[in-house]
């Protein structure tokens, strides 16, 4: 296989590698493999081509990163976990922190749940939810009148 082929085979791999990373990881290296390609076939030097290859990747980098970070924006989701602090939710399986069980339903959604207190909660009781870590709210019994 002659130098010009292993260019192009380099610049395929850094293709599927972006293919499948999707982070904007190897185009650079595309880039580079495609000019030191280019080079290949007007030089049989393999410092030239690989100067070229390094020095094309570079400037790739530094003219197509931030032109492609300002079309390319990625917004954070909100998943507004913040709406069910401080909210009563309705126990629908024993809370237990030794066992590590329990449930709570809140405006319809069902949460894993452990009590703040350690204490066990039994199921139908209102607790009102005081944090959430992860997928489990932490609640405690609410007080009853």
């Amino acid at each position: 296989m002659n130098v010009s082929n292993t260019w192009l085979v380099l610049a395929l791999v850094f293709l599927l590698f972006e293919a499948v990373t999707v982070q904007l990881v190897s185009l650079w290296f595309i880039v580079g493999a495609i000019f030191a390609f280019i080079a290949s076939l007007f030089t049989p030097s393999m410092s030239v081509q690989i100067c070229i290859f390094v020095l094309s990747s570079v400037i790739s980098l530094l003219l197509l990163r931030p032109f492609l970070k300002k079309t390319i924006k990625t917004k954070p989701e909100d998943i507004n976990l913040g709406r069910y602090i401080s909210k009563q939710a309705i126990v629908t399986s024993e809370i237990n922190n030794v066992l590590g069980v329990g449930e709570i339903n809140i405006n319809g959604s069902i949460w894993s749940a452990q009590s703040t207190d350690e204490t066990v909660i039994a199921e139908g009781e209102m607790v009102l939810v005081e944090a959430i870590e992860g997928v489990t709210c932490k609640v405690k019994r609410l007080e009853q009148k």
